[in-house]
């Protein structure tokens, strides 16, 4: 970061790179997948249709609203303003999804 910050950006961006390959070369890909995989189907299991029917179906006002993004697309805003309303919790951000 030191490099970055003195304006040094091609020391910096080699630096990056080495980090990067010194990191995918102590991953293991096939046990990620499978971790992967694994956290998805537990994901699945959990949020079935019918538990979200169930949600919808009971005639409560109290119904999950998931927002979904990838990095910096505005999805932390969006649940911050949700959130502002009285009867609206956010939870925050999590990695589960």
């Amino acid at each position: 970061m030191q490099h970055e910050a003195a304006g040094r950006f091609d020391e910096a961006f080699e630096l990056f790179a080495e980090a990067n390959r010194i990191k995918r070369a102590r991953l293991d890909g096939e046990q990620y997948v499978t971790q992967q995989v694994a956290a998805l189907a537990q994901v699945r299991s959990i949020f079935t249709r019918e538990f979200l029917q169930s949600w919808g179906a009971s005639g409560s006002d109290l119904r999950p609203i998931f927002i979904v993004g990838m990095p910096r697309s505005g999805s932390t805003l969006v649940e911050q303003i949700l959130a502002s309303h009285p009867t609206i919790q956010g939870l925050g951000e999590t990695g589960a999804l």
